[in-house]
């Protein structure tokens, strides 16, 4: 495991009484310092102890909180940066706090993470934890991506070129899901409706999404 030096002041959005310490990195094949579950992992998650899967990692910064801040919490934006190659995969389960990315953090695209923290009142410490993960050769995140690209007509992979997009049972019909930057998805058949093709996202969803919104890999 790695661990930096406390560095309060950098990358950090602190609301008054709130101490952030130092960057933990622990890297793959290392014991996991908390059980996770995400869709980023093979089997759905790994234990709490368990090796870290080849080309993960688990990055986190505890934070602590004096009197006055446990009374009456507020934000505190932190940074948590992944290693070098990996992207930002998922937001792990912690305790004591309420954590949400920061508008700027892609899922799949960012390197690093800004996550905001607000603690419930009465805590006293906590830690914030990130998955990070290197993508595939199609730019997924997602353990054993459904994507595939046969060569049939009309079938390839392509990526969001928008911030975020939703993804339609139909053109112009009911929203069932979206789709963010830099995500991969498959077309899937020719387009059949003027501004719109039917995809297949890397996590499996199906919908229609809007033509303008996907590019070349």
């Amino acid at each position: 495991m790695l661990k930096t030096a406390a560095t309060a002041g950098a990358g950090a959005a602190l609301a008054a009484g709130v101490v952030v310490g130092g960057l933990e990195v622990f890297g793959p094949g290392e014991p996991a310092p908390q059980s996770a579950k995400s869709i980023a992992l093979v089997q759905g998650g790994v234990a709490k102890g368990a090796p870290l899967p080849p080309g993960t990692s688990v990055v986190r910064r505890s934070l602590q909180f004096d009197a006055a801040a446990r009374r009456s919490p507020g934000v505190s934006t932190v940074t948590l940066p992944c290693p070098p190659g990996l992207r930002v995969a998922d937001l792990l389960s912690r305790r004591g706090a309420s954590v949400s990315y920061a508008r700027e953090t892609i899922v799949g695209w960012s390197r690093t993470a800004r996550v905001a923290v607000t603690p419930l009142p009465g805590t006293a410490a906590t830690q914030v934890s990130i998955l990070c993960k290197a993508p595939d050769a199609r730019g997924s995140i997602v353990a054993g991506s459904p994507l595939r690209a046969p060569g049939a007509a009309g079938t390839r992979i392509l990526r969001v070129r928008v911030a975020r997009s939703e993804l339609f049972e139909r053109p112009g019909g009911a929203a069932v899901g979206s789709v963010r930057f830099g995500q991969p998805v498959q077309t899937l058949g020719r387009a059949t409706q003027s501004g719109w093709r039917r995809v297949r996202t890397d996590t499996g969803a199906t919908g229609w999404v809007r033509a303008h919104a996907l590019g070349k890999p």
